[in-house]
Parts: C-alpha cells; sequence; structure tokens
C-alpha cells in the first residue's frame, strides 16, 4: 500500500491542476515467465491495483474523498509467446488487456476496457544487421488510453488502429 500526500490531479484538461491531499494505492502485481522445449517461451503478468482519493476537497469545497484516481486502471493484463530459432529468427505474439478506468475525479466519465494483439518478427542477420516486420493493434481495435473530462466536456487521445512496419536495424 502506498499513501501520499499533496498528489497533484488535473482538473480541467491537461494544464489546470489541483492539490488532492491524500491519497492511497494498494495492488499486486504478479509475472510467470516458462521456458518451454523447441524454441517457445512465454510470459504472462497481472497487475491489480485500487487508487482513492482518503482527502480530497476541491478550492470550491466538493469532497472526493473515496472516489477512484483518474486513468489508472485496476486489472492490467499481458500476454506473450516467443518462438525463436537459430537461422529461422523470433516470432513474438503479444496479447494486453486494460480494464476501464474513470478520466475525472468525480468518476462520472469513463475510458473504455481493450484488449490489442502485436506481433514481430526479426532475424539477426549478421552481428551488425537485423530484419524485422512489426504489427501493432492487428484487430484494429478503435481504443483511448488518456483522456480527460468533466462536466460538459472531454478531451479524448484515442490511439493508432492498425500498423504494421518493417525494416532493418544497423549496430555498430
Amino acid at each position: 500500500m502506498v499513501a501520499t500526500k499533496d498528489k497533484i490531479v488535473r482538473v480541467g484538461g491537461p494544464r489546470r491542476v489541483e492539490n488532492a491531499g491524500e491519497t492511497r494505492a494498494k495492488g499486486v502485481e504478479i509475472g510467470l515467465n516458462i521456458e518451454f522445449p523447441l524454441g517457445f517461451y512465454g510470459s504472462l503478468n497481472y497487475t491489480f491495483q485500487e487508487s482513492e482519493f482518503k482527502k480530497y476537497t476541491t478550492v470550491t469545497g466538493v469532497s472526493y474523498k473515496g472516489n477512484e484516481i483518474p486513468l489508472v486502471p485496476k486489472h492490467l493484463l499481458g500476454l506473450s509467446l516467443v518462438y525463436r530459432a537459430k537461422g529461422f529468427g523470433n516470432l513474438v505474439l503479444t496479447a494486453n488487456y486494460s480494464s476501464k478506468r474513470f478520466m475525472d475525479v468525480a468518476n462520472t466519465r469513463t475510458l473504455g476496457d481493450y484488449f490489442v494483439i502485436d506481433a514481430k518478427y526479426s532475424r539477426q542477420i549478421n552481428k551488425n544487421l537485423e530484419i524485422f516486420l512489426s504489427g501493432k493493434n492487428l484487430t484494429d481495435k478503435r481504443y483511448v488510453e488518456v483522456g480527460f473530462g468533466g462536466a460538459g466536456w472531454e478531451m479524448l487521445y484515442p490511439m493508432p488502429g492498425r500498423s504494421v512496419i518493417g525494416g532493418v536495424n544497423l549496430y555498430f
């Protein structure tokens, strides 16, 4: 558990902030890595976190005691599967989940949960040269990771849709 005094929070967009008094965060993180036969490797990570205002009364006298801290999801889950083979290269599949979270101190506006899948293939040609092909958000999920809002307004920063990029890395 982490208790914080004098936490600064956004109250009206990216440039309006206020001292929130006391906050508390508690949670747990776990991770598991597994080496499988034939060049396969897997990992799983999970975070559970509850973050709330313990003492927070705005300059206008509104109390948000007990409300969740904005932009902090309760659940984060990541899963990766990797295949490595000499002569073939590396293939990585990654899936990430984030639960919904509030985007305002009043806890009236939420950003939805999301699940995205990424993939990357890379192959070392020699000690100075690597080629790669990477795909992000392969299911083309429309989601917002960061946003701010209040009574009658919101500013959302949507994440990009599907993208694929290939390239060459040179090491000197």
